[in-house]
């Protein structure tokens, strides 16, 4: 992941005529983990859901964006998880123009969370049914 230095600057006008040109290639599940205490379990599970973002520019002119959420239950009076759902996401983009970290720095904050938030809402209440807990349905995405 590429780390970020100053936080560079861009208009929303120029930001919306730079992503006209920008082209979604893949988004890919990268990694996965699951982890349960079934002994936690409870009425009232409070929801966290914490995620982190990079990306790395490709030598073709594409870059990959990175995006990892953390999801955590625990009942609302303890602090030992019940559950702990981790998933991350790789998203490569294709330009007609070099993507500059102005752009980077504002899609992985808007469009990016926007865009995989579905495939991991999906991922996790798949996978949690799968393993026998009770259903979940986490909320819209709200920056």
């Amino acid at each position: 992941m590429a780390k970020k230095t100053a936080q560079a600057q861009m208009c929303p006008e120029a930001y919306r005529a730079r992503l006209a040109g920008v082209e979604l290639v893949s988004i890919a599940l990268e990694s996965f983990t699951l982890k349960t205490d079934r002994s936690r379990l409870g009425e009232g599970m409070k929801l966290s859901v914490k995620h982190k973002v990079g990306y790395e520019p490709l030598d073709n002119g594409s870059v990959t964006l990175s995006i990892a959420y953390d999801l955590t239950a625990t009942r609302s009076n303890k602090r030992e998880a019940a559950v702990t759902l981790s998933a991350a996401f790789s998203v490569v983009l294709d330009s007609d123009e070099p993507l500059m970290e102005a752009f980077l720095d504002i899609f992985t904050k808007v469009n990016l969370p926007v865009n995989t938030w579905p495939y991991f809402r999906e991922l996790a209440q798949n996978m949690l049914q799968r393993a026998g807990l009770p259903p979940i349905t986490l909320p819209f995405w709200r920056s």
